[in-house]
């Protein structure tokens, strides 16, 4: 699986995707610590999805500094406030989200056991992810991007919850990915 930010994301292997590259890039916000210390492998991305999925839930970046080094070690600590993801979501989806922020690769969720996670069975059951899947194990590219798709889409914010946060935002100064603002 590669992510993009938000727009992009498809399952491939590197000679697939054409990646011969060695750069890292991306945005400082959703990097994983150990791509920080250039030490990394799959479970990078499955990092960059629980900021994007924080980042649904709570209309806020779970990480945020004012330079590099600061952001880093925000980051490596994991210090977030899960107070912003718990006030409009479900404890299941939560919990998907903590596991995908574990600062240990080791012991973060993979693709796989994400797909298995009880939120993600709640919103696109192992069923559903095989009738949209083209692929002999079951699992392929579109099963994936319909748990995805339904993830997210279960979690969009009502337009009172975005008035609230441009609210908050536009009360602290206009910045509302701060870690200050909540």
């Amino acid at each position: 699986v590669v992510l993009s930010d938000f727009g992009v994301s498809m399952e491939t292997t590197c000679e697939e995707a054409g990646i011969h590259s060695e750069e890292i890039v991306g945005v400082n916000e959703y990097r994983p610590p150990e791509v920080w210390r250039d030490d990394f492998g799959k479970k990078a991305d499955m990092w960059s999805l629980g900021v994007v999925l924080y980042k649904i839930g709570s209309g806020f970046l779970p990480f945020n500094g004012q330079d590099e080094t600061r952001l880093r070690k925000i980051i490596e600590k994991r210090l977030c406030t899960w107070k912003a993801l718990h006030r409009q979501t479900p404890p299941e989806f939560v919990d998907l989200v903590q596991k995908l922020l574990v600062p240990d690769p080791k012991k973060r969720l993979s693709a796989a056991e994400a797909l298995e996670h009880p939120f993600i069975q709640h919103v696109a059951p192992r069923e559903q992810q095989d009738q949209t899947s083209g692929d002999r194990r079951g699992r392929g590219r579109e099963g994936g991007r319909s748990a995805a798709a339904a993830a997210g889409g279960w979690l969009l914010l009502s337009e009172d919850d975005h008035k609230e946060a441009a609210a908050a935002a536009a009360a602290v100064g206009g910045r509302a990915d701060s870690e200050d603002d909540y």
